[in-house]
């Protein structure tokens, strides 16, 4: 790690110190109080600020407030901490995507609004989902739980699975590599990572539109390697 690197990840481990400190001095008598009225359970009392803190996903812990909030405002339960935070990492992934008055956490005053809002997104999503997959718009290449390569038919599909840094979004860009043989859009579940290849042309690009050396690539990510071998790369 250079020494800028290591100064800036130094920098940012104090202030999210002084940050959680922050949080714990302003709120943990008041969870404490709170949660001994709700449970008996010395454990859960005596942790409850770390309970609170671990449902959040996020690394900076920036909707630990909005949680603490919600269950002192008698919004959520003990017990909903449970569940919360697949939620929330679903907010947390695709925030940008959302409705604009959607973006932002505490446009959500209650954790039932909140929760019923997420839902609706991941439903909707997934119908949309299923039809991109249908024949009219793409065709599976790879699906394993780590990779989903698909072969687009239409920009729609490259909007899709693809993303806007690509010129293949465009109809008459995405016409002119589709002319000559097939896209391959690579998105890794895990890394959240996302690749365009196109044979015809040798172009190997990441979701910056930067070029790919794919033997380098699969040696940091070796669940392309399947790809690789498929392609006979």
């Amino acid at each position: 790690m250079k020494l800028i690197e290591l100064f800036n990840h130094i920098t940012e481990s104090l202030l999210l110190e002084d940050r959680i400190d922050h949080i714990r001095d302003t709120f943990s008598d008041k969870l404490t109080k709170k949660a001994s009225q709700e449970t008996r359970n010395d454990t859960i009392t005596n942790n409850i600020f770390d309970r609170f803190l671990e449902a959040d996903p996020t690394t900076n812990k920036i909707y630990t407030q909005w949680i603490i909030r919600q269950y002192l405002t008698n919004n959520m339960r003990l017990q909903d901490l449970s569940h919360i935070t697949d939620h929330l990492q679903f907010f947390d992934d695709n925030k940008n995507k959302l409705q604009t008055q959607h973006r932002g956490i505490h446009e959500f005053k209650t954790l039932e609004d909140f929760v019923g809002t997420m839902n609706d997104y991941q439903t909707q999503w997934k119908k949309y989902d299923d039809m991109m997959r249908s024949s009219k718009y793409s065709e599976s290449y790879i699906n394993t739980p780590e990779m989903d390569v698909v072969i687009p038919k239409n920009t729609k599909a490259c909007e899709h699975f693809g993303n806007e840094n690509w010129c293949t979004t465009d109809e008459d860009a995405f016409n002119d590599y589709n002319d000559e043989g097939n896209l391959y859009i690579i998105n890794l579940k895990n890394r959240g990572r996302q690749f365009q290849y196109h044979p015809a042309t040798g172009q190997f690009v990441d979701e910056k539109h930067r070029p790919i050396n794919i033997y380098n690539l699969v040696k940091e990510y070796p669940e392309i390697e399947p790809f690789k071998r498929k392609m006979g790369m």
